[in-house]
């Protein structure tokens, strides 16, 4: 799709997010990751040599079912000290790796903690606060609350109600810390697994006003009339993220 591609420019126009698997919890394929971050310098080289020009067009990485901010951090400290660090170690005492095929960028990632158990998303400024901590992060972080799983797991009302207090806890931490928090809600189009269709995509901003993104699953996608979908599509392009639903957090848990 060279067209496309010339005239969207990836990394700066469209973007492409990797969802990597947790070494903590996906053990089978724990070495999927490091097979998926050591092909990002790749990608680097790949896209300067089409656009000859130094975007980056991968530099986020989503790690599902986070439960604990270290495990964002060791994400960020492989990547920045074996896949790129490597580049400074010398071979033979007479070069460095870099010298011998060349640099590696980016020099670190953007790390998206993709936050699933109810533990963890009614407490998800506990992941968030360390991680920025730790990475020294000042500008913006993304944050993506699962929908549609949690309701399989703890029921359509109690998932809800969790989300809304994530959302008020992320504002929270917000304007504590001075760094945007952008809120990513990863909705179904079935009702029990969050209703989100192009003839509901109004409803479910009216419920989530802080969410920065909604990612759009493949019955948005495929199940609906094409005008219905450009139209929602529109129209969640064009909205603006406001305050979170404010809501009484002892309440919401008993």
């Amino acid at each position: 799709y060279e067209p496309y591609f010339r005239s969207h420019k990836l990394g700066k126009d469209v973007f492409l997010t990797l969802r990597v698997p947790n070494p903590s919890v996906e053990k089978n394929e724990a070495k999927i990751l490091l097979e998926t971050l050591e092909g990002i310098p790749r990608n680097f080289d790949s896209a300067k040599l089409f656009y000859n020009d130094d975007i980056v067009p991968i530099f986020e990485i989503a790690l599902p079912m986070t439960t604990d901010y270290r495990e964002l951090v060791r994400l960020s400290e492989y990547y920045k000290n074996h896949v790129v660090g490597k580049q400074h170690s010398k071979l033979g005492n007479d070069i460095t790796i870099a010298e011998w095929i060349g640099h590696f960028q980016p020099e670190k990632l953007r790390i998206i903690p993709l936050i699933e158990d109810k533990e963890s998303i009614i407490n998800p400024d506990k992941i968030v606060e360390g991680y920025l901590a730790k990475e020294k992060i000042e500008d913006y972080q993304r944050v993506w609350l699962a929908r549609s799983d949690p309701a399989l797991n703890y029921g359509n009302l109690a998932t809800i109600l969790m989300l809304k207090i994530s959302l008020q806890k992320l504002r929270s931490l917000q304007e504590k810390l001075s760094v945007d928090i952008l809120p990513i809600l990863g909705c179904g189009s079935a009702p029990f697994r969050g209703n989100f269709k192009p003839t509901n995509a109004k409803n479910c901003i009216n419920g989530y006003p802080s969410v920065y993104t909604y990612t759009i699953q493949s019955a948005f996608k495929y199940d609906y009339n094409i005008k219905d979908v450009t139209n929602a599509v529109k129209f969640l392009e064009e909205s603006k993220p406001g305050n979170p639903v404010n809501v009484d957090e002892k309440r919401c848990i008993a």
